[in-house]
């Protein structure tokens, strides 16, 4: 019964957590404030490369196609975009983007529950460059330096009154 409920927790949590449906997938990302500190981060003239939730369904090769060009176009270009993935069968969030300040940035964001409790990571690297699989929507980073174990540096805590 108590491992019945704790996976039915840890999937509404991962649901709730990385996308909402009814949403667009940016906005109910991770945790309140999480895409507001990545649209600060990019700048408003940022490319939005998409989020593409491929955790549970098949994306779309056409989606996936016009993803990757994005991300390609964007790194080649040096512009400030945001691109962001849940890989299938996995439950951690990337996110791969250059920010209004031309630097490379990765974040991993995860959730689980453990022993009841919930526990969440974010690891924010800005990296020197980027190796991009456009096949695979993989992307790793060369030369990165850890900038915070946490929020982003951009963080603000959204206004609960609005």
């Amino acid at each position: 019964m108590k491992s019945e409920l704790a996976a039915g927790m840890v999937a509404t949590l991962i649901t709730a957590g990385i996308a909402n449906a009814s949403a667009p997938a940016w906005k109910s990302l991770c945790y309140p404030g999480f895409v507001e500190s990545v649209d600060a981060l990019v700048g408003a003239d940022a490319v939005d490369c998409r989020f593409l939730n491929r955790r549970e369904t098949e994306m779309p090769a056409v989606k996936r196609k016009e993803a990757a060009d994005c991300v390609v176009e964007a790194l080649s270009e040096n512009k400030p975009f945001k691109f962001g993935t849940v890989p299938a069968g996995s439950d951690v969030v990337y996110v791969l983007m250059r920010s209004a300040a031309n630097e490379l940035w990765t974040v991993r964001y995860s959730r689980n529950i453990a022993n009841q409790h919930l526990h969440e990571t974010q690891i924010n690297q800005v990296c020197a460059n980027m190796m991009f699989d456009a096949a695979a929507l993989q992307f790793h980073g060369i030369d990165c330096k850890l900038v915070s174990n946490g929020g982003l540096p951009t963080y603000v805590r959204p206004n609960p009154g609005h």
